[in-house]
């Protein structure tokens, strides 16, 4: 995961320039608000041409999104993981929220499948839901959290352990 946020914005007459580019094989995503997302992969050198972009009108998605009992659910964190093989519709963009009565909507969509994320906390998270824009609103369901408990003892003497540390393992997909 790098921190190296290389995005820029177009100027007045619509052009832009990525200073520092890796050479070799790239991808680039262009996004405007309202319009759909434009991606390109090139391969870069000192002897590129310039890309220009045409964006077309954007697709309308919009999630409802509640607890098992119905209600609506604020503060759920929309992420577009996965899109034409990649993640560069700014999956890590933390204003990505449903708003109090538990929607998300996006104006600017491609018109093809995204694999979409939603985490609250004290949720179980919805993950890898892979969709398209429409006219109907998706309607997602947050279960509630499942709780693991146990105890961790001394093998030998069959004591509790004062203190120790516990975590869950991440599972890669198609991976231990």
């Amino acid at each position: 995961y790098s921190n190296n946020d290389n995005t820029v914005e177009t100027d007045e007459n619509g052009e832009y320039r990525l200073i520092n580019v890796k050479a070799g094989r790239t991808a680039i995503t262009v996004i405007a608000k309202g319009l759909s997302p434009e991606l390109r992969k090139i391969v870069a050198s000192k002897d590129s041409e310039p890309e220009d972009f045409q964006l077309q009108p954007g697709h309308f998605i919009r999630f409802h999104i509640t607890d098992p009992d119905g209600q609506p659910l604020e503060g759920v964190r929309v992420t577009r993981e996965e899109w034409r093989g990649g993640g560069s519709l700014g999956r890590n963009d933390r204003t990505q929220v449903t708003n109090a009565e538990g929607v998300w909507e996006w104006d600017g969509a491609p018109a093809d499948e995204i694999q979409y994320n939603f985490y609250l906390q004290d949720y179980m998270s919805v993950r890898d839901k892979r969709l398209t824009p429409r006219e109907e609103t998706y309607e997602i369901e947050m279960g509630w959290p499942l709780v693991l408990s146990g105890k961790v003892v001394d093998a030998e003497s069959g004591k509790p352990i004062d203190s120790f540390g516990i975590m869950e393992g991440i599972r890669w997909r198609g991976q231990q």
